[in-house]
């Protein structure tokens, strides 16, 4: 079992951050996870911490505080893995009011936590309101410089899904799982899926499949030309702990 961490005065109280596990489509070969910021809801249920934010991603402080915290939180389980010898690709998510306004700042956070950029990818999310696309893709052609991957996560949600993919350069594509769970009984949904691929793969991008909740959305994914899945059908999110548990024996492709 990890230590606990150490009180951390610039913590969110009661946000914790978890991870769930990110596959290979066609293997099952575990390739990395996401951080997830989570916080206790009144009646004790763990939930979204970035649900707080709906509609209000461009407010700064509380967000940048979030970020901060998730990024703290990253670091202290990576720290802990290292002295394992696991070392998993982790997917950060930072907002984007954050990276647009503070670009070096995500760079000092990492930074500060002994990150190695060439084992992260940042996630931005593509239903955040974008007021200025301009500076986000420069703030994101900053992060890249660095030796960041980015990733845009939730695409096809959002009021500004084109003209995000066409000015942010990115390396991975995230399918959101609104798009994802309905395609085993909605024929426009398998090809709305197929239409994104084959453009990511144009653009020369990985494709990542989220809200993978059973083997015929993994099979279906794969066959579509989805190079990576995640999802309860793969595992729940978890503790650093215990995804330091479940890499080992959760090498399976769906078929197995």
């Amino acid at each position: 079992m990890f230590a606990p961490l150490e009180p951390d005065p610039e913590t969110v109280p009661g946000h914790i951050v978890w991870f769930q596990p990110i596959v290979a489509a066609a293997s099952g070969r575990p390739l990395g996870a996401e951080a997830l910021a989570r916080t206790y809801a009144p009646d004790g249920r763990i939930v979204s911490a970035g649900g707080l934010f709906t509609g209000n991603q461009t407010s700064g402080d509380a967000r940048l505080l979030l970020d901060r915290h998730t990024v703290r939180r990253v670091g202290a389980a990576v720290r802990a893995w290292t002295l394992t010898g696991f070392a998993p690709r982790i997917n950060v998510n930072i907002s984007t009011a954050t990276i647009a306004r503070h670009p070096d700042c995500v760079l000092t956070w990492f930074a500060d936590e002994r990150l190695d950029l060439a084992n992260l990818t940042v996630e931005i999310t593509e239903t955040a309101p974008v007021d200025d696309i301009g500076a986000i893709a420069a703030a994101v052609e900053r992060l890249r410089v660095a030796g960041l991957r980015i990733a845009i996560d939730d695409f096809g949600c959002g009021s500004a899904t084109f003209e995000l993919l066409h000015r942010v350069g990115a390396d991975i594509l995230k399918i959101d799982q609104r798009f994802v769970q309905p395609l085993i009984e909605c024929d426009r949904s398998r090809r709305f899926i197929g239409v994104m691929v084959r453009l990511a793969h144009e653009l020369g991008m990985h494709v990542v499949a989220e809200g993978v909740e059973s083997s015929r959305h993994w099979n279906w994914l794969t066959e579509a030309g989805c190079d990576a899945v995640q999802g309860h059908a793969i595992a729940m999110p978890m503790s650093a702990d215990a995804l330091l548990r479940w890499r080992p024996s959760h090498t399976w492709s769906p078929s197995s």
